[in-house]
């Protein structure tokens, strides 16, 4: 049974996320909880077997997006998806979200580890799509959010600590590689609109580690190919650090 609105009165749930994203006078503010491996704790589930399994992952979703009187929600808040589809290590957690452990870039360039962007038949994207369309079929005036790891955070993922340094030191470097994130964060929104997400968030939380300039001289450029990407579909884009 599709998920039904529990705005009373004025505007409806999904509306009321889409106006408030657009900056329109909205009658309350909407209620976006960032529910991740919370909707597993909510099933009674593992984080690991959740965020690998389709229908887990769609039933926590609308579990909690039901349970929490939600006018959106995200489909999956993990910010290792493309780390992983791209042959990062990570850590798998009964409680969290996977950590990565290894940093292919770490001692190569982009070109000596040839490096693919992922695309959506790639790493745990089959299963979030099958997720998205499970979701989408019940979830009714809800707005879906699609979540991707932006491009520092996910340069950081393949590069580890040493971007830091590099931004600094070597800059080219740091450059290529968080562009490169950008690029692969382009393909992620391109996934979620076809999904049907509603509003796509660039979640770049390794951001409010850099400077202002820094922030605008690397992240900002990177950032543009998934903007691009959502605002062709039509779709609404936001940026979380």
């Amino acid at each position: 049974m599709a998920l039904t609105s529990h705005t009373k009165g004025g505007e409806m749930g999904k509306q009321l996320v889409i106006d408030a994203y657009r900056g329109n006078k909205t009658d309350k503010v909407p209620w976006v909880p960032y529910v991740g491996v919370h909707g597993a704790f909510l099933l009674g589930e593992r984080a690991d077997h959740y965020l690998q399994d389709a229908d887990l992952l769609a039933r926590g979703v609308l579990h909690a997006a039901e349970r929490y009187k939600a006018d959106g929600i995200p489909l999956c808040f993990d910010l290792q998806v493309e780390a992983i589809a791209m042959g990062c290590e990570a850590r798998w957690s009964e409680e969290n979200p996977p950590a990565i452990t290894t940093h292919p870039l770490a001692d190569q360039s982009l070109k000596e580890a040839e490096l693919k962007i992922p695309t959506a038949n790639d790493g745990r994207w089959p299963m979030l799509v099958e997720a998205g369309k499970k979701v989408k079929a019940e979830i009714g005036d809800v707005a879906l959010l699609g979540i991707f790891c932006g491009p520092i955070t996910l340069g950081a993922h393949l590069r580890g600590v040493k971007l830091f340094t590099d931004i600094y030191k070597n800059p080219d470097m740091a450059r290529e590689i968080i562009d490169f994130a950008g690029q692969v964060g382009a393909e992620s929104a391109r996934i979620y609109a076809k999904i049907g997400c509603d509003v796509i968030a660039i979640v770049d939380p390794v951001a409010s580690l850099v400077k202002p300039q820094a922030f605008r001289e690397f992240i900002t450029p990177a950032c543009q190919p998934a903007l691009k990407v959502i605002h062709d579909a039509g779709l609404l884009s936001s940026y979380w650090s």
